[in-house]
């Protein structure tokens, strides 16, 4: 996100970056649920070309995507 905020990425651009860099794969089992249940917000600060701004990430932690053998488990 830092790197896109620095490359003048719009806020948008920067916060779909953050979207997409966690997956239910890259974290313990049950903390997508907790993440969903508190409604968790990620917060980043990011240095753009006109100041810093803290970007608020809501749902940071996107579903699995299956692989080309299905859904893990299979």
């Amino acid at each position: 996100m830092r790197g896109a905020a620095r490359d003048s990425a719009s806020c948008e651009a920067v916060l779909a970056v953050g979207r997409q860099v966690l997956t239910e794969d890259d974290v313990l089992d049950g903390v997508p649920g907790v993440v969903g249940t508190l409604k968790v917000t990620l917060k980043v600060e990011c240095l753009f070309g006109d100041g810093t701004w803290i970007l608020h990430v809501e749902r940071p932690i996107r579903p699995a995507v299956p692989g080309p053998d299905g859904p893990p488990g299979s």
